[in-house]
């Protein structure tokens, strides 16, 4: 038998306690994270609030629980609901992370998830199509997540919103690219995907939202289906009780014409579809809608697709009106194909009544300029 004096034990538990009280923080981490993108969000904020328990200076849990009563908020009770948990989140958790500054100056990450928590409330902007207040949100966070970079260059979960701004400057009007490179930003898309590649590949936590972001990219802006896939795939992968990443998957193989490999997975689509209720139910009812309309649209079964796509445009409750453009657009280019082009040309100018940055708005008005030429 092996005997320590008190001094050794004491000195043990000093060495052996904090390995293990990160261990658990670590742990609780990474169970709060699975848990939110599992939109198990009771769960999340269980395990969110025991880290705080173990570490009240924390740097990443204060910020993943406003996220996290964002989402459950929106989820349970409605998309006002959801701005009104971004606001009060924000409103409190920023005095917090200040704080933590003015305790550990030197410390990184406490300037990235203060930005980040400015940040948020450029998603509440972002609904309400407020594109200025959206870049200034933007600069309000992105000031201290330059300084989180300049303080450590391998903290690439920065390059995530670095990214996302360059990258929605570069798609945005020209006024607002103007006030952009006022404030010093570059409006140069590939370099705004460089900077969420490099966070997908390197970061520690932003790898999942920069593959989210990116999916929505490739899919939705570059029409880089193989990109798309790629992206989405990882996130499905690791993410499998995901209600929606795996729609991003299936309409990237549906729009690669993969459609064995889309008739696979239809079924959980289906069984997401019947599981959820509310808003949530309505978007992925929406998604799995929009999959059928592109198979059938495939199949020249082009009354179907007139069928689908009114559902679509007549239930359409989304937080933005992105899917709404497309059921238009298609509906418009199903019309043409039965040669009806009054409806067509009807279609293409309700796409460009939504006023958002995706490019069918461009294709709308190229459309409409040959026809009436």
């Amino acid at each position: 038998m092996i005997y320590f004096s008190k001094k050794y034990f004491f000195l043990l538990v000093l060495i052996v306690f904090p390995t293990s009280q990160n261990l658990k923080i670590d742990e609780s981490i990474q169970n709060g994270i699975y848990d939110l993108y599992s939109y198990n969000f009771f769960s999340s904020t269980k395990h969110l609030n025991t880290v705080l328990d173990l570490d009240q200076s924390n740097a990443i849990a204060p910020f993943l629980l406003i996220v996290n009563d964002w989402l459950m908020n929106q989820t349970e009770f409605g998309y006002n609901e959801s701005y009104e948990a971004i606001i009060s989140g924000v409103e409190n958790t920023i005095p917090r992370y200040k704080s933590l500054i003015s305790d550990y100056p030197n410390k990184a990450e406490y300037y990235l998830f203060l930005g980040s928590t400015y940040g948020l409330k450029a998603r509440v902007s972002l609904a309400s199509k407020d594109w200025l207040d959206v870049l200034y949100s933007g600069y309000a966070g992105i000031k201290y997540i330059k300084q989180a970079k300049k303080m450590d260059s391998t903290l690439h979960d920065v390059n995530l919103s670095i990214g996302l701004l360059e990258y929605f400057l570069c798609i945005s009007s020209v006024p607002i690219q103007f006030v952009g490179k006022v404030m010093g930003f570059k409006c140069d898309c590939e370099v705004g995907k460089e900077n969420l590649e490099l966070a997908l590949k390197e970061s520690k936590y932003a790898w999942i939202e920069s593959a989210n972001i990116l999916s929505y990219i490739y899919l939705y802006f570059e029409r880089d289906y193989d990109n798309a896939l790629r992206t989405s795939s990882l996130l499905v992968d690791n993410f499998p009780d995901h209600p929606l990443f795996i729609f991003l998957k299936a309409e990237s193989l549906a729009k690669s014409n993969r459609w064995d490999e889309v008739n696979k997975i239809l079924p959980k689509l289906e069984q997401i579809v019947k599981n959820n209720k509310l808003l949530l139910k309505n978007e992925v009812e929406l998604k799995l809608k929009h999959i059928y309309v592109l198979k059938a649209f495939n199949n020249e079964n082009y009354n179907y697709v007139i069928q689908e796509t009114n559902w679509m445009i007549e239930n359409y409750k989304m937080e933005f009106d992105w899917l709404l453009g497309f059921a238009y657009m298609i509906r418009g280019k199903t019309f043409d194909k039965l040669g009806m082009d009054e409806m067509a040309l009807k279609n293409y100018k309700l796409v460009l009544k939504l006023n958002n940055y995706f490019p069918e708005i461009d294709e709308a008005k190229r459309i409409i300029k040959t026809r009436l030429n």
